[in-house]
Order: structure tokens, then sequence, then C-alpha cells
């Protein structure tokens, strides 16, 4: 997302292909473990363009070749696999998402995420329309039905083409991260939990960063507090996870430039301002209420 510009992304062209050829990368390498984290594409294409480039073929109706992203996805009738790298199936894949939305549907890739990256209501329709004919060539070809998989939507919907055509296993991305930093080991002893996601607001309940970290906070019972660069609607339910208070960066008006130009200078204010009021204004009312 951060090598296009505001303006310039085209949807339905986005393309997964430079995936799969770091995947075909590692694999001549000599490398068969792979760890794969979704998140943050500009893609919206299924999987296709990672496929692509590891030798499976995708055609439409007159035996055409399609591999150019998202916006041809309703054309696909058939698959040849025959030139697909047999070196896969000699790989372990883990997937880990922080996101567990489904390919197709109210809450799968293209609706939810496809507004975020620049998608006009007529080209969420087109690739909406794709995904679900993707899904079912899928389906037809391989017997594994991603269509309401959770996780299959995460990056564009690589999530679902990784489960079905990799000797893979689907994790939630931030559980996988807790593990391997052992957080509950930190946690023995600690006060207050402070963790942060660009945006919060209801998207965060399908299993992004902060919720992940509260819940596991939360059964330590310690409090949590996410610092965020923006904050929105739905985030009512945090508190029954531990999250005592939610905070933007943003303390004037100004553009998503401004404000990733400033985050620096914006998170140690708003720093500031959490631990003085928690450490400094507390202890102040404590002291004066124990002078009666």
């Amino acid at each position: 997302m951060n090598l296009t510009t505001p303006g310039s992304r085209e949807i339905l062209k986005a393309s997964s292909y430079g995936t799969g050829e770091l995947i075909l990368n590692a694999l001549n390498d000599g490398l068969r473990d792979f760890i794969i984290t979704l998140g943050g594409s500009a893609t919206n294409d299924g999987g296709l363009g990672m496929l692509s480039a590891l030798g499976l073929k995708a055609v439409d109706s007159f035996g055409n070749e399609l591999k150019s992203g998202g916006g041809d996805l309703s054309k696909i009738v058939s698959l040849d696999n025959t030139t697909f790298d047999k070196r896969i199936h000699e790989c372990n894949f883990i997937i880990a998402s922080d996101v567990q939305n489904p390919f197709i549907g109210s809450n799968g890739a293209t609706r939810v995420f496809g507004p975020q990256k620049e998608a006009k209501e007529e080209e969420i329709e087109r690739l909406e329309k794709g995904m679900k004919n993707w899904a079912d060539v899928i389906y037809e070809h391989t017997d594994t039905k991603i269509h309401e998989v959770a996780g299959a939507g995460a990056a564009g919907g690589l999530g679902g083409a990784l489960h079905a055509f990799f000797p893979s296993e689907i994790k939630s991305g931030i559980d996988f991260i807790i593990d391997i930093i052992n957080l509950e080991e930190h946690l023995q002893g600690a006060d207050l939990v402070i963790t942060g996601e660009g945006r919060v607001d209801n998207q965060t309940f399908f299993g992004k960063t902060p919720l992940g970290v509260a819940k596991k906070a939360n059964k330590e019972n310690v409090p949590t507090i996410i610092i965020a660069g923006s904050v929105g609607e739905g985030i009512e339910s945090l508190g029954k996870y531990g999250v005592i208070g939610v905070y933007s960066i943003i303390n004037e008006p100004m553009t998503l430039i401004q404000a990733i130009r400033n985050t620096s200078k914006l998170l140690e204010n708003i720093a500031y301002q959490i631990t003085y009021s928690l450490f400094y204004e507390s202890s102040d009312a404590y002291l004066k209420y124990n002078q009666y």
C-alpha cells in the first residue's frame, strides 16, 4: 500500500503476483518452511497473481490465461495446474492473519476492505462477483470451499488461495506472535498494558492486535489502554476485554499526511497525557483525600 499514492491505485488491476515471486525465490533457495503474514495489502485478486507466478493457469472460456488482477476473476472458467510448482507440496505453510474475514459476503475481503483500497461502489460489485466466481472455480477443481472460511479474506483473498492450494494452516496472527514473544510471561507482575493500532473501530473485533493483547492481559487481570491513529465507531464492547481507555493521537484537525509526518510527536504527547492522568493526577487525588 505504501508503494502506491492516493488517487493512483487501480484495484481492478492490482495483483499479488509479487508475493508469488517471493515464494518462488525462496523455493529456489531451498526453503520449505514458510510463515506468510497477511495484512496491509492493496490488492483484491483472491491470490490469483500469486498462483500465476507459481505456474497455475486460470483460463477464460476462450482459453486465454488470466492473471492481471481482480477485475478478471469473473471471467475464469477453469484451471490448469500442470505447470504449478510441485515443490509447494513439499512445504509447510503457516498463514498468520490479523483478520478473520471470510472470502466473500458482507464481511468478506471486498466489501470490508475494498473501500480502504479506493474501490468505488461499481468496482466493489464487480470484484465481489468475481471473487464469488473464483471461489466456485477453486471449489470445483480442488474440492476446497473457501467462501466462508475465517481468514480467507485476508490480504484481498490471498488467505483463501493459500488455504486451497498450499499445505497450510491458518492461525490468528496476533496469537501466533503472542506465543513467539511469550507475552504471558511478560504480563506477570504488570500493572498496565499499552497497545496500539492505526485505527480502532468495529473491525478491531475481527482478530486485530489490540483485541488479542487485551484478551491475554485480561486473563491475567491486567488492564489495557489502546492508543490509535484514529478512533471510529463500534468499540463500546472493548471494556469487557479489560480495556479501560482508547485514545487517539490526533489533538487537532489535520490531514492524514500531516498525522503520518508527525506521528512520533503526537504519540509522545498522548503518552505523556495518559501517564500523567493515571499516575500523577490519581496520586495527587489520593494524597488530598487522605489529608482529611
